[in-house]
């Protein structure tokens, strides 16, 4: 799909203000005091199916359009009842039992019920896209019943007590409905495209070819506290180059804009008065997996040279200009919704050197694998080759696509000595960053470094055997204190989420796990027309 020109920017708002100037105003507000917002994305939106989208861009459709059990709410986030009024979990956290509210509707009018989150389950996994390796090998098809009209039971193919924190991932569609536009089996995807089957806090009512289209406040949402300046409506506009978003923005013609953006370009917008930039951490981990089975990362004192030999600020606020956050521990900042209490190695190489001569014998050439494409993961490779330089250790880059790097990880054989990575997909629970990625028996398996310690693993069972997180947070958080003192990783920042947007707007927040703007909290001083 293409970009919208700046020169069709213009025309194609006017065509859309004259129409929607006709329909779907807000009761009580003339169309005159509409709060309206144009963004201006990156991203195109080639379907309206929140079961295939898997793009921080496209996240928007699935946040804005559909509801889930859980939401995440407020910066820091929380996890908050959303369809949800209850949760049950059984002692051994294996089975989840949810009621829903019996005041939630769909789009179309009709009730949302346990039917309908047991159907959209069911058709995640079948479907394999999207948000679904959050829930493979946790629950399997045919896990998922309705038990009458508001109760549905998840019965999880292992103990799982975060189970919770995954929903906010799992939109809820109109079951009725998109079954009856289904052709060939396909559950409803290329119905879909074009067409939305929510719940959620706004209806889309206008879809263009090249992807743009406009959406209305759902009035009849069972939130009703909006606030009394929260946007009426909302339109976006696929515009590729970063440079034509910026000019838009510039002229007035989009009230924010999505996407990547040079840091030059950044580092501008955030001095150019009359616009701000709204910048919040996600969970998108960036990480250096070391290669603990096999010397030299087999030693100790070789792991700790790594992690002084690593410059955290000259990359995450020199390189990257702010857009990463330093986060120094296995558990994410943003975990629970809370600091880890751990501080991280810091750049030094004169304790590098320190450590260095402790590792006995000659020290190889280094293999620093990366992901390639992963912009973040790439500089971080450079960054540990310019301090290994430095110390006079030789080593090389070799980035490869994601499939050829899942591989490797799974051989210690075809393992790199180092690994960068950007960590995505995992929930905001300890268990599977801390138990997944470190646990002995994890090895070949999630823990890609071959790391293993039994005061670890006793602290991860111990965590698992209580249903409480206030009881699990303190075993957990040590087992991060003891695996970063081990220095079995390199934990170099989590990536911030952008946006630019004029002054005026305020309760921007972008989804820590999906990284979408949830505009359910935006709200606007003043009517903001191109």
């Amino acid at each position: 799909m293409g970009a919208i020109s700046r020169t069709g920017i213009a025309g194609w708002i006017l065509i859309v203000l004259a129409s929607a100037m006709l329909c779907l105003a807000p009761a009580g507000a003339s169309p005159e005091e509409k709060r309206r917002l144009v963004l201006g994305t990156a991203t195109t939106y080639g379907t309206f199916d929140p079961h295939v989208i898997d793009e921080p861009g496209q996240n928007l459709i699935r946040l804005n359009f559909y509801d889930s059990l859980f939401r995440w709410v407020g910066a820091p986030p929380r996890l908050q009842l959303w369809l949800a009024t209850r949760h049950e979990m059984s002692p051994d956290g294996q089975i989840h039992t949810f009621h829903i509210r019996n005041d939630a509707r769909f789009h179309n009018g009709s009730p949302v019920r346990a039917a309908d989150v047991a159907y959209s389950m069911e058709r995640l996994l079948a479907l394999k896209q999207g948000p679904y390796p959050l829930f493979a090998g946790v629950i399997a098809p045919g896990g998922t019943r309705a038990v009458g009209e508001t109760t549905v039971v998840f019965n999880l193919t292992q103990p799982m007590q975060g189970f919770a924190s995954l929903l906010p991932e799992l939109a809820i569609v109109n079951r009725a409905l998109v079954a009856a536009n289904e052709k060939n089996n396909d559950w409803g995807q290329e119905w879909l495209q074009r067409n939305s089957a929510g719940s959620g806090s706004y209806i889309p009512f206008r879809r263009d070819r090249e992807g743009a289209f406009i959406a209305s406040r759902n009035l009849e949402h069972f939130i009703a506290d909006w606030g009394p300046n929260a946007i009426d409506e909302f339109e976006v506009l696929p515009v590729a180059d970063a440079g034509e978003r910026i000019a838009a923005l510039l002229k007035g013609e989009l009230g924010g804009i999505l996407g990547h953006l040079a840091i030059d370009q950044l580092t501008q917008l955030r001095i150019t008065p009359g616009f701000q930039v709204i910048e919040q951490p996600t969970l998108r981990l960036v990480r250096g997996v070391l290669h603990n089975r096999r010397a030299p990362g087999s030693n100790i004192d070789f792991r700790r040279a790594l992690s002084h030999a690593f410059d955290y600020d000259g990359l995450t606020q020199g390189l990257l200009a702010g857009t990463m956050a330093r986060n120094g521990s296995p558990l994410p900042d943003l975990i629970w919704g809370g600091p880890s209490t751990t501080r991280g190695y810091r750049f030094d190489l004169v304790r590098a050197r320190e450590y260095l001569e402790r590792v006995p014998g000659p020290i190889p050439e280094i293999t620093i694998g990366a992901v390639a494409g992963q912009v973040h993961a790439e500089m971080a490779a450079a960054t540990l080759k310019q301090g290994l330089d430095q110390l006079g250790v030789k080593s090389r880059i070799v980035a490869e696509p994601a499939e050829a790097i899942f591989a490797r990880s799974h051989d210690e054989k075809q393992m790199y000595d180092v690994l960068f990575m950007a960590e995505t997909r995992l929930p905001p629970d300890p268990d599977p960053w801390i138990g997944a990625r470190f646990g002995c028996k994890a090895i070949g398996r999630t823990n890609y470094s071959g790391y293993c310690n039994e005061a670890v693993d006793a602290l991860v069972a111990e965590a698992r055997r209580s249903t409480d997180a206030a009881v699990r947070w303190r075993s957990f958080t040590p087992a991060a204190v003891l695996i970063e003192a081990d220095a079995a990783e390199l934990w170099i920042g989590t990536a911030v989420r952008s946006g630019v947007f004029r002054n005026g707007l305020s309760g921007l927040l972008f989804s820590p796990l999906n990284e979408g703007l949830d505009l359910r909290w935006t709200s606007m001083e003043r009517r903001q027309a191109p």
